[in-house]
């Protein structure tokens, strides 16, 4: 029986940069745990907006839909009791020495592991979130030696790590984080495949990637593996710092995060249409030109790597945990379901009421998030945002 949690974040307007993941797993609806989505549960409509006068209520509805073969049980919290923070822009929340390898470049992050790829002994290995290497680790020999496999992004609802990987056949490989098989390829000639890249990020509601690099200085958004063209270019666009080293992407808040390779190695909240920059923040690291991969964490906090410096080992970098500054979980006192848990079988469906309660509420606007979260690892989150006007009442 798959497990699902629907859960409730709200902060004002003018606070909002984006919207992250939280954290779940196991069969009751705890705090602090890796979150992913049902994988056959399907939450409509994919947004909801309100218009509603001060010291008013009003009333709205989310339908839940099981189109998997087997039933799913799910509850919905409203932001009774906080679960885990990303913490506020940049805060340091852990950082370790990189051990066992020569040059750490890529991260990524998967089932509560923490994934580094070593450029130079071409290797993916396994570390716990406080730096103990674990026994999993992988050689890359589909990678080229200089600079060998680079960022990778976990895609959930196929249990693949990909990375990207550079030389004769610049592209993105996806391997099986339990044995390190290869179970897909995105090649072929298209304008980000003419030059290598080193940044990639997945981005779950549609199926697509983002990848970068310094040598063409742009980003690309390219669609993914369920595509009939996987690698196809849907956009592109030129960040404000084109030494693009490492991307990640903030699941249901749209944000685009970048670690750069220059004399600041500054890290960049952008927006993914146009690159304009949301906000910065600085590495933990102050050696210069140094940063490497990067990726978004389950609790929605940022994995940053940098490739360190001087000789061996000097050269093993380091792995560090910021604060996005972007909540997961916090209190919406003015949204509620009207049921708190349940379970569908297949093919089956279902409404659920959702309360907007206005009568504390200056007017004003607000947004909060519905999160269908689920203990499928191969699926990955689903996030409804809701949009909220306060009028002013009416005398």
């Amino acid at each position: 029986m798959a497990t699902a949690v629907v859960s409730v974040l709200s902060i004002p307007l003018s606070a909002v940069t984006g919207r992250a993941p939280g954290e779940a797993a196991g069969a009751t609806p705890p705090s602090g745990v890796v979150a992913v989505s049902a994988g056959g549960l399907r939450v409509t409509p994919q947004s909801l907006a309100v218009t509603v006068e001060a010291g008013r209520r009003q009333q709205s509805a989310v339908q839940l839909t099981n189109v998997g073969g087997s039933t799913v049980r799910w509850w919905i919290a409203d932001g009774e009791g906080a679960a885990s923070r990303p913490g506020r822009l940049g805060d340091v929340q852990r950082s370790w020495a990189v051990t066992g390898m020569a040059v750490g470049w890529g991260i990524g992050t998967e089932s509560g592991n923490v994934w580094i790829s070593d450029v130079d002994l071409l290797r993916n290995d396994s570390y716990t979130p406080d730096g103990i290497r674990r026994s999993e680790g992988w050689p890359t020999p589909w990678a080229n030696i200089n600079p060998g496999p680079l960022d990778m992004a976990y895609v959930p609802s196929r249990s693949l790590m990909c990375q990207v990987k550079t030389g004769a056949e610049n592209g993105i490989s996806c391997w099986d984080p339990r044995t390190g098989d290869v179970r897909a390829d995105i090649v072929g000639e298209f304008a980000w495949t003419a030059a290598p890249q080193r940044g990639l990020a997945y981005r779950p509601d549609d199926d697509s990637f983002y990848v970068g690099g310094w040598d063409q200085g742009r980003i690309y958004h390219i669609r993914g593996l369920g595509s009939p063209r996987p690698g196809s270019v849907i956009s592109s666009c030129v960040p404000p710092d084109r030494a693009v080293a490492g991307l990640g992407w903030s699941a249901g808040f749209d944000r685009l995060w970048v670690a750069t390779q220059s004399p600041r190695d500054l890290i960049y909240a952008l927006d993914p249409d146009t690159c304009r920059t949301l906000a910065t923040v600085a590495p933990p690291d102050a050696d210069p030109s140094t940063g490497a991969g990067l990726d978004v964490g389950p609790d929605g906090s940022l994995w940053i790597m940098s490739a360190g410096v001087g000789a061996p080992p000097a050269t093993s970098g380091t792995a560090s945990q910021i604060g996005s500054g972007l909540p997961v979980f916090a209190t919406a006192p003015w949204l509620a379901a009207e049921r708190s848990s349940g379970s569908l079988r297949p093919g089956g469906s279902l409404r659920i009421g959702i309360r907007v309660d206005a009568t504390r509420l200056a007017p004003g606007r607000y947004e909060a998030t519905l999160y269908v979260l689920s203990d499928e690892a191969q699926n990955c989150l689903t996030a409804v945002p809701v949009r909220l006007l306060v009028r002013p009442a009416q005398h």
